[in-house]
C-alpha cells in the first residue's frame, strides 16, 4: 500500500501539474504554482468539491500517509484530500526560521490547489498543531476556516504554562514532550474532535474546549484490538464516516452563514 501511495503520488502530481499548467497558459489562474513539491501528497486528488487538507500525524510517516489515503479512500470522490508531509528541509526552516515559516509553505500550496478560502482542515494526533497553526495564519490574513476535524490531537491540561520558544511541529521524538511547548492560541473556529474509548478517558483533549472559540463537536470510537488488522480497518471505515458528516455539517454552516449575509 505504501508503494501504491507513492505511485499515486507521482501520477496525480503529473496530472494535476499538466492541469494546472494549461489552465495558467490560457489565463484563467495567473499565479498559481505550476508544480508541486513532493512533500504534497494528492491522497485523493478527484471530485468537485472543496478539499480537504490533511496534517498527517509525525510517527512512521510513510505508515502515518498511509493510513490517512486509506480514510481519503472511504470518504469518496466526491472531495479532493491532499496531505502535508514531512521533510528535512521544512525541519531545517522549523529551526531557522520558525513554525510561521513552514505555515506559509503551507497556505501557499493550498491556495495552489484551492485558491481562496473557506479551508476545510484536519489532523491527526500532532499533525494537529500544524493545522491549528495554518488556521491561524490563514484568519490572519483575511481567509475563512470552513472547519477543522481532529484525531486525538494532544494538548495539556496546563498548556498555558508550557516552555517558552517555537512549538516544533515537526519534531517526532516525542508527543508529550511536544505538548510541553506548544500553546495554541484561541480562534473563532468550529472543530470536530474525534477520539477512541480510552482517549476519553484520558485528559489530553477536553482542555480544546478553552481555545475552541466556535463550536466545539466529539465523536467517540470503539478501541481497536492490537494485532487485528480487520478491526483497525472497520475502524479507519467508521473514522471516514464521521469524516464525512463532517464535511457535510461545515458546508450547510457555510451555506445557512451565505444565506443571512
Amino acid at each position: 500500500m505504501i508503494g501504491d501511495v507513492a505511485t499515486a503520488r507521482s501520477h496525480s502530481n503529473g496530472s494535476q501539474t499538466a492541469a494546472l499548467r494549461g489552465a495558467q497558459d490560457d489565463g484563467a489562474s495567473e499565479g498559481i504554482t505550476p508544480f508541486f513539491p513532493d512533500w504534497v501528497v494528492p491522497l485523493q486528488p478527484e471530485g468537485a468539491g472543496r478539499p480537504v487538507f490533511v496534517f498527517p500525524s509525525a510517527d512512521n510517516e510513510p505508515g502515518a500517509i498511509r493510513i490517512e489515503a486509506e480514510i481519503a479512500d472511504h470518504v469518496g470522490r466526491g472531495h479532493p484530500f491532499w496531505a502535508f508531509a514531512r521533510d528535512d528541509s521544512q525541519r531545517d526552516l522549523v529551526r531557522e526560521r520558525g513554525v510561521a515559516a513552514v505555515v506559509a509553505e503551507y497556505i501557499a500550496q493550498m491556495r495552489a490547489i484551492q485558491g481562496k478560502g473557506p479551508f476545510l482542515l484536519t489532523g491527526h494526533c500532532i499533525g494537529g498543531y500544524a493545522a491549528w497553526e495554518t488556521a491561524k495564519q490563514l484568519l490572519d490574513s483575511g481567509e475563512e476556516i470552513a472547519g477543522i476535524l481532529f484525531f486525538e490531537v494532544p494538548i495539556r491540561p496546563d498548556f498555558a504554562t508550557v516552555l517558552p520558544g517555537h512549538p516544533p511541529v515537526h519534531d517526532t521524538r516525542n508527543i508529550m514532550r511536544l505538548a510541553h511547548y506548544y500553546r495554541p492560541p484561541a480562534l473563532p473556529i468550529d472543530l470536530t474532535y474525534i477520539m477512541t474509548e480510552t482517549w476519553q478517558g484520558m485528559s489530553l483533549w477536553a482542555p480544546w474546549q478553552d481555545v475552541v472559540l466556535g463550536t466545539f463537536e466529539t465523536a467517540v470510537l470503539p478501541d481497536i484490538t492490537l494485532g487485528s488488522e480487520e478491526f483497525i480497518a472497520r475502524r479507519q471505515a467508521m473514522l471516514a464516516q464521521h469524516v464525512r458528516g463532517w464535511i457535510d455539517k461545515s458546508e450547510a454552516r457555510l451555506r445557512r452563514t451565505s444565506a443571512s449575509i
